[in-house]
Order: structure tokens, then sequence, then C-alpha cells
């Protein structure tokens, strides 16, 4: 085993090495605790609950969820886990937080807002190219932007101009 490896797994559990009432499913650790409330029916209890349940005096409600912020599932030390209401708010603020990990924060052209996009959306592929597109936070902005500009709407050269007076 590596050093690196060492290192990860330095935090887990003990287990399978004869200390009886820990097993080990789905990547979680569980512990026989008959008397808990939330034990299933053969008296296991996940361990990052009881550490959280431990930290905050209380029993968590069964709606409540645990994340472990470094994704390790036995890494079960406090300063690893992040109790969210309920899976409602755990699934939207930790995808948020993945969808903005694989976007690229750009500056819009027009009014300068921050705001994130995903790298095919900036990287477009036409006929063939790879061409860059410039980056707006919003159709305003584009549109605030270009104004002015000439463009080809329905096969002939039109002024943006002309097109917001159409409309």
């Amino acid at each position: 085993m590596s050093i690196a490896q060492k290192e990860r797994f330095k935090h887990e559990a003990p287990w399978n090495k004869g200390l009886g009432g820990k097993i080990i499913k789905n990547g979680y650790i569980l512990i026989k605790q008959s008397n808990h409330p939330h034990a299933t029916k053969s008296g296991y209890v996940r361990e990052h609950r009881l550490v959280m349940e431990q930290y905050l005096g209380r029993y968590l409600t069964s709606s409540e969820v645990i994340h472990h912020i470094n994704g390790n599932k036995k890494d079960n030390r406090i300063e690893n886990l992040k109790l969210y209401q309920n899976n409602r708010d755990h699934e939207r603020i930790e995808h948020q937080r993945r969808k903005n990990f694989r976007q690229v924060l750009v500056k819009c052209l027009n009014c300068g807002k921050l705001f994130y996009k995903r790298p095919s959306q900036i990287n477009v592929i036409r006929n063939g190219e790879r061409k860059k597109t410039k980056p707006f936070c919003c159709l305003k902005c584009s549109w605030e932007y270009h104004k002015g500009e000439n463009h080809w709407v329905n096969n002939k050269k039109t002024n943006v101009s002309e097109i917001a007076q159409e409309t």
C-alpha cells in the first residue's frame, strides 16, 4: 500500500478485527445498537449518524441526511460530516457544487456580470469548425452588444436595429 493510500485510509475505523458489532454495507460502517430508535431490523445503525447524534446531543430525524465532505463513507470524523435537513436540500446544494465544478466562470461582454457556462457552450462546433462563442449572461445583453451590427436573417443581410424596430 502506497503512502498516499495509507494517508487516505488512516481515518477509517478498524473493522473485521474482532471488535464485534461493526460491519460494512454499501461502503458505510454499521454499528450494532438494537435499542436505537432508527436501528434496522437486525439492530444496526450507520456510524456517521451516531457520530452526528453524539455531536448534536439528540437523535436525528429520519428525514435528516448526513453528507461525507471528502466522499469517503468510512471517514466518520465530525469535521468530515455535514448535516442537511432533508434529501432535497442535500441534492440541491451538492448537485449545484458538482455542476459549478464542471463549469467555467466567464464575464459577460455587455454588463460585466460573472456567471458559469459549460465548456461545451463556449467552444461550439459549427460546419466542422471549432468556434468560440461570445459570452453573454442573457439574451438582452447579447442583443445590446450586437446592436447595429449586420447579420443574416432570411438569406439577406439585415441590420439588428432594423429587426428591433419591426418587432
